[in-house]
């Protein structure tokens, strides 16, 4: 598990939307320092929590996340499965030849 200090340098912009209540909030960080503000986000958020405030606090200091909503927006491209045949030019080893 990643311990605190391996964040300690993650200078990445971030932002999270949390719909409490029916309330938008906006927490965004510029990679440096974080602000929160009570508006929807601006552009598609790297996070999006849906909840009630008693459903986030129960997840935050119990770990239940019942009826809480959470998507994750991934960047990365989608990964592939290998295919089975080898690339051109490679051919399967050979074993002994008998004779």
């Amino acid at each position: 598990m990643a311990g605190r200090s391996d964040y300690a340098d993650d200078h990445e912009p971030a932002r999270w939307h949390f719909r409490l209540d029916g309330t938008d909030y906006l927490a965004e960080s510029n990679g440096f320092q974080w602000s929160v503000t009570a508006s929807p986000p601006p552009a598609p958020a790297d996070v999006a929590i849906t909840a009630t405030t008693q459903s986030l606090a129960a997840l935050i200091f119990t770990g239940s996340d019942a009826n809480i909503d959470i998507s994750l927006r991934c960047s990365m491209p989608p990964v592939t499965a290998p295919t089975t045949r080898p690339a051109s030019g490679i051919t399967a080893p050979q074993g002994p030849s008998s004779g």
